[in-house]
């Protein structure tokens, strides 16, 4: 195997050592306390790909709109929001915006409505009842509306991209979000439980952080087998690549030769006119 290609494993294997030897000597309890946390959706943010795709609709493709809205954001995130969602409520998606027209749609608006529709349709599958809720807010109130997709789709758009890609971990993403909910009403409940209640809700608490730790050491077995099957699929491309390369090496001196012959004989430019 080539310089090239063990240098790429030397690398990984580096990483990978100083991660074990970062915790090696770390009290188990403390070493993994953010594996409960480290892939949760952050509530309060937004993608960046979903943000700038907001920002250019409600901008309606001005440039300095756009500008005026980031910078809105950066400082100002309720002024924003509520700007948005003015915005939304007087151009609903379903229909164009002043400056489109009727016989044109930009793409940017085309790529907003279909995030939009296909995460409503996936919140259909997975959470009836909570699309439902959402298709009433729809028709009564769109500024909840908003808020409240918005709140969805921060809370469960990694599961429904994921699904798309690995079922398989999408569900377990899924169960682990709905455990949370669960952890997190436990939590609620044994705050305001008397003396006497309380031992048993900790207990059921107990039993609801042994089921997600269970669903997070599934998850990271199976997003260590998708890095497997990423590392196996580069470790063929550079294979092939390096095979290339050495060919081009090799062919040196017929590749220059003709390049020399089409440079001293160039074909005839057709002239059709």
């Amino acid at each position: 195997m080539s310089f090239c290609f063990n240098r790429f494993f030397f690398l990984l294997a580096f990483a990978m050592a100083v991660v074990l030897v970062g915790t090696s000597n770390a009290d188990p309890g403390d070493a993994y306390k953010d594996i409960w946390t480290e892939d949760l959706p952050d509530q309060t943010q937004i993608s960046k790909e979903r943000l700038d795709l907001i920002i250019r609709y409600v901008a309606e493709g001005k440039q300095p709109r756009q500008q005026q809205l980031r910078k809105l954001y950066e400082e100002d995130r309720s002024k924003f929001w509520s700007e948005v969602r003015t915005f939304f409520r007087e151009n609903p998606l379903e229909s164009p915006s002043p400056q489109e027209g009727q016989g044109r749609t930009s793409k940017w608006r085309e790529d907003l409505l279909k995030q939009h529709e296909e995460f409503i349709g996936w919140l259909r599958e997975a959470y009836p009842e909570k699309e439902k809720e959402l298709s009433h807010l729809r028709e009564k109130d769109l500024d909840e509306y908003f808020r409240r997709f918005g709140a969805l789709h921060r809370k469960y758009a990694t599961v429904a991209g994921t699904q798309k890609k690995n079922p398989e971990l999408a569900g377990v993403l899924k169960e682990d979000l709905d455990l949370l909910d669960q952890h997190d009403a436990l939590l609620l409940a044994i705050r305001q439980a008397d003396n006497q209640s309380k031992p048993k809700l900790i207990k059921d608490l107990h039993e609801i952080v042994g089921k997600r730790f269970d669903l997070i050491v599934r998850k990271k077995q199976l997003q260590y087998d998708e890095l497997r099957r990423r590392l196996e699929r580069l470790r063929r491309d550079l294979e092939k690549k390096e095979q290339e390369l050495g060919k081009l090496i090799e062919s040196k001196e017929e590749v220059t030769r003709h390049r020399v012959e089409e440079l001293m004989n160039p074909t005839p430019k057709i002239d059709w006119q």
